[in-house]
């Protein structure tokens, strides 16, 4: 085995590739309503790895695994069934990154608030952790957290002892690495570090000293740029500042997965419709070249997430890039996240005004369907989120929204309701959590799930046309059918939790 003086690694929901799909990370967050083994190997089974040494990684751990041995410290990102061999042998840092550590963010906060069973990934980081502390106990190292859901540890900050953690990072998921090598330079130094560094925007890391990933990312996402323009009180994103990754930059990441055998890829940003921009208007040219750079290298090419109005604000666009990348053959679908938020006009104009921007917020509603409609007819299948509980919400904002999900059921989609959660770093973060569901609550919900329900089954056909899916196409059928024959318990078991 390898040595190392910094290790890398996180729990099992994360460090997998979800087989191949990354939609299927989805499934980590859900109750544990069926057998642990099944749920744990159709949603998240082990990752390829040699002595631990992991094929692939979450992006973000190989970020800062790039710029540790950039800076001459030898690290690596670990499998974490090897973390107790790496810090048994020597290792001196344990560098843990999460982006849901205590199941506080949607969905997986929406999930517990009416299902009583503990969600997969808050299972599997419970038990890394309890076995990280243990073997703290026996050898000599430091522990360190850091990613954009550090803010949770702040809400329990008894664990923050008694899972033995030495240094915070607080990063508000921005690029923390000079922070981070100084950390575990000072560390490795034997010197003192605060208990908790705060990551500010303006100590983001400046381009120029990025440094790109050596080595394949889960399911070979690559981040073309950071921040957000529109600026939802709602979203912590919002608050970094705009940039975009350089192409030839792109293209080394995107090297860095092929040359490990990693042939499909995800461009990961914000909006992937806003590259090369800084406004809310596309730049077709921009966008044109890294979809083109990323085809020219990948057999299929996903994208992260969109915004439904910058899609508008260039059909053509829309459809020259899908006609790029939708071939037919190597990959028949694209699939991206966007955000549809709520139904309500005054919802949107109170808590993210400039999300149908550059088309006035009255028009919001009709902004969603024709876009879900264009992305219909070019074969790009949203996965999109609806939060309820935003402060303020009335009754006729839900209705709205539940309005605006029905009227969706004739495009591709998934719609996925989450409960509004105070995130730390957003605007809206010391608002009140979301707790009391209602009676309306409960119809927009089941629209939601009725949607899904309506087209996951000849999506999952689809999504996974290649023989090697067979047996998981199969599991998901299933899992499917079990979900469509316990809905008539879930609605009745939402409208006794409401009227309770």
């Amino acid at each position: 085995m390898p040595r190392f003086d910094v290790v890398l690694s996180t729990d099992r929901s994360l460090m997998t590739n979800h087989h191949g799909k990354e939609f299927l990370g989805f499934g980590t967050t859900m109750p544990l309503i069926l057998p642990r083994r099944f749920i744990q190997w159709l949603f998240c089974p082990p990752i390829r790895h040699r002595d631990g040494v992991v094929w692939q990684a979450p992006y973000s751990l190989r970020r800062a695994e790039a710029a540790l041995v950039a800076a001459g410290i030898r690290a690596a990102v670990i499998d974490p069934d090897y973390v107790p061999r790496y810090v048994a042998d020597g290792a001196r840092v344990l560098i843990v990154r999460h982006h849901d550590w205590f199941g506080l963010n949607p969905p997986t906060s929406t999930w517990t608030a009416f299902i009583d069973k503990e969600p997969l990934n808050v299972v599997l980081f419970r038990e890394f952790i309890e076995r990280v502390r243990k073997l703290k106990d026996r050898y000599d190292f430091k522990l360190v957290v850091t990613g954009p859901a550090v803010w949770q540890w702040l809400h329990k900050p008894h664990l923050v002892e008694e899972y033995g953690v030495d240094v915070i990072v607080d990063s508000n998921g921005d690029r923390e690495e000079p922070v981070l090598v100084n950390v575990v330079r000072r560390l490795l130094e034997g010197k003192r570090v605060p208990k908790y560094i705060k990551v500010g925007v303006p100590d983001s890391t400046p381009m120029e000293r990025m440094v790109p990933i050596m080595h394949a990312s889960v399911n070979g996402l690559v981040e073309i740029g950071r921040g957000c323009p529109r600026r939802c009180a709602f979203c912590s994103v919002g608050q970094r500042p705009l940039r975009w990754y350089p192409l030839d930059f792109i293209e080394r990441e995107i090297e860095a997965n092929v040359r490990e055998g990693v042939d499909s890829g995800i461009l990961s940003c914000t909006d992937v419709l806003l590259y090369g921009s800084s406004s809310v208007i596309p730049n077709p040219e921009a966008v044109i070249k890294v979809n083109k750079l990323a085809k020219s290298m990948w057999r299929s090419v996903g994208w992260s997430h969109c915004t439904l109005a910058a899609a508008l604000v260039n059909r053509r666009l829309v459809e020259d890039v899908a006609h790029m990348l939708i071939d037919g053959e190597k990959q028949k679908l694209l699939g991206v996240e966007v955000g549809v938020e709520s139904g309500s006009v005054e919802i949107m104009r109170k808590h993210m005004p400039a999300k149908p921007r550059p088309f006035p917020v009255e028009k919001w509603p009709e902004i969603v369907e024709q876009a879900f409609a264009l992305f219909h007819e070019n074969n790009i299948v949203p996965a999109a989120t609806i939060i309820v509980g935003l402060p303020g919400e009335r009754e006729e904002d839900v209705v709205a929204t539940t309005e605006l999900v029905k009227r969706l059921r004739p495009y591709r989609s998934l719609i996925v309701p989450m409960f509004f959660v105070p995130m730390g770093p957003s605007r809206l973060g010391r608002e009140e959590w979301f707790r009391r569901i209602k009676p309306y609550h409960v119809d927009l919900l089941m629209a939601c799930l009725d949607h899904a329900l309506y087209w996951a089954e000849r999506l999952i056909d689809e999504y996974m046309t290649e023989k090697r899916f067979a047996i998981v196409r199969r599991a998901l059928k299933w899992f499917l059918s079990r979900v469509k024959e316990y809905r008539p318990r879930v609605e009745e078991k939402l409208r006794s939790f409401a009227e309770s």
